[in-house]
């Protein structure tokens, strides 16, 4: 499975266990992205330096703010 395929519990799992980065997660979208968007037309604007940014910021991916995102691909 690609990093660009996972969905928010799997990803949550990867950045607890250590085992990848959200930087590793936007990447891997974002190189996904410029490879099918001009087929699919879907994404409108990017904006991917603000993208990048708060991937890179750790105060975005503490426990307390992540604290009940398991639950949202279940709903």
């Amino acid at each position: 499975m690609e990093l660009w395929e996972l969905g928010i519990a799997e990803a949550i799992a990867g950045y607890r266990g250590g085992r990848f980065t959200p930087e590793d997660v936007v990447e891997s979208t974002l190189e996904r992205c410029s490879k099918v968007n001009s087929i699919l037309n879907a994404v409108v604007t990017e904006n991917v330096e603000e993208v990048r940014r708060v991937a890179g910021d750790p105060s975005q991916f503490t426990p307390e703010r992540m604290a009940g995102l398991d639950y949202l691909e279940a709903c």
